[in-house]
């Protein structure tokens, strides 16, 4: 008997869990569409989405919405034209992006962008990064570099 309850349970506990996914309908947004989305970054009200191409002579970029994806703006001035943008961290004010071209910053939420590759040996493929205290950790193909935040404070000035 107890069995037969337990499953009984189980059973109304998985088709109630499938009647509240069924009411979900993850609507496309008006932004970038038809090719790869690699990230999303928040940062307050602003959602940055980047974009790579599947065609190899095709790049992508950076895009904003501040109204929660109804409008997008592309958001890619000082990066380079040929770009596909693979991952974004955002640290307070620090807005990262890691691309085919090496890791760029922004500090005004994507207007303009600046490489901040320095100390990356020459060669060197960035494949993920992330923020740890005040530091900027990337994750590359000769192992991981690391440049305090610090460091891009006295450059940015």
């Amino acid at each position: 008997m107890r069995i037969r309850v337990a499953i009984f349970f189980i059973s109304v506990g998985i088709l109630l869990s499938f009647s509240q996914w069924s009411d979900i309908q993850w609507v496309q947004t008006s932004g970038p569409k038809g090719d790869v989305i690699h990230a999303l970054a928040v940062s307050g009200n602003n959602l940055f989405a980047s974009m790579g191409h599947r065609e190899a002579d095709k790049y992508g970029g950076l895009f904003l919405s501040k109204d929660n994806g109804e409008s997008w703006t592309a958001v890619n001035s000082g990066l380079p034209k040929k770009i596909d943008v693979y991952c974004l961290v955002v640290s307070g004010t620090y807005l990262f992006a890691n691309t085919n071209e090496g890791v760029f910053m922004s500090t005004n939420n994507g207007t303009s962008w600046r490489a901040v590759n320095s100390g990356l040996p020459e060669g060197t493929s960035v494949s993920c990064f992330a923020v740890s205290g005040e530091n900027l950790f990337a994750g590359t193909n000769k192992g991981v570099w690391r440049l305090p935040l610090s460091d891009l404070l006295i450059e940015n000035r």
